[in-house]
């Protein structure tokens, strides 16, 4: 199972996957910050700083001492207003991708790079634990990826392991 978060929901993904390595394939977050707690988001002026400090040693403490165990990709914005792009750039999880795109924070929920980048990292995050994939989600050569919204289809990717175009855009 693929967990995707935005945002807050992004920092709440990455700790559910760090709690429970053995029940995810991945993990995709977006304009989520990663380092400094609210330090790098507009948040940061309601936080007293004490605050935002004892925030940002508590995440720092839980990635030397647990670090995620699966694979990670950070899709953030140099254009996001609301979170620093820099804090999206996770410099501890070992299998980290991060992908930019030129989205703004709210932008992010629409632009279709930030989708694709989602399908083409749950795609990999699936061709790499094949094994513990269901087996309607993955079979022989072929995986697929839906995003949905309210119980519909809003976004879907089929592909070939193969496929040379499809193992470029998982480089990138």
């Amino acid at each position: 199972m693929g967990l995707v978060g935005r945002s807050l929901g992004g920092v709440t993904v990455r700790e559910v996957a760090r709690e429970l390595p053995d029940h995810g394939d991945g993990v995709v977050l977006f304009g989520s910050p990663i380092i400094g707690g609210p330090t790098h988001t507009i948040a940061a002026r309601a936080f007293d700083p004490a605050e935002a400090a004892l925030a940002t040693a508590a995440l720092e403490a839980l990635d030397a001492e647990r670090p995620v165990r699966v694979p990670l990709t950070s899709i953030y914005s140099r254009n996001d207003r609301v979170v620093n792009w820099k804090a999206c750039v996770d410099r501890v999880t070992t299998s980290a991708k991060h992908v930019e795109v030129g989205s703004s924070h709210f932008g992010l929920l629409v632009d279709p790079h930030v989708w694709l980048a989602v399908a083409v990292a749950l795609a990999s995050n699936l061709a790499t634990c094949a094994a513990r994939v269901h087996p309607c989600a993955y079979s022989g050569i072929s995986a697929g990826v839906a995003v949905a919204y309210r119980d519909r289809i809003v976004f879907q990717l089929r592909h070939s392991l193969a496929s040379p175009v499809m193992r470029r855009a998982s480089q990138m």
